[in-house]
């Protein structure tokens, strides 16, 4: 499956497009794949309108005591939902909830047998 998207980076913690000589830049391959499954758990549940279904339900992750095991689950759901996705090989999850912040690390296996890792 080819799949190409537009080029994104970070710059003091804010995710921007990458606009290059009058044009957006895009990515193929590995770095797209990547940049997809990434974005998709940066997503709160609801935030994207053409599939509300899809993200983390971060608040209640966050304002809850659900143990690190129940949210690596969720986090390996979200990214097994991906059609990109064959299994999720690897994950880890460290969480701050009273710095309301999480690291998540994944190695997945894509259905071209590749693999895709990540970071959040």
């Amino acid at each position: 499956m080819a799949l190409k998207t537009l080029k994104e980076i970070e710059r003091n913690g804010i995710r921007e497009l990458v606009f290059s000589g009058g044009t957006f830049s895009y990515i193929t391959g590995d770095a797209a794949k990547r940049q997809r499954l990434e974005n998709r758990l940066r997503r709160w549940q609801g935030e994207f309108f053409d599939d509300p279904e899809q993200g983390i339900d971060w608040e209640d992750v966050f304002n809850s005591s659900v143990d690190v095991q129940r949210i690596e689950a969720l986090i390996r759901a979200e990214l097994e939902k991906d059609e990109i996705v064959r299994e999720v090989l690897e994950l880890s999850a460290d969480l701050d909830r009273k710095a309301r912040k999480i690291n998540v690390t994944f190695d997945a296996r894509g259905v071209e047998n590749e693999n895709i890792q990540g970071a959040i």
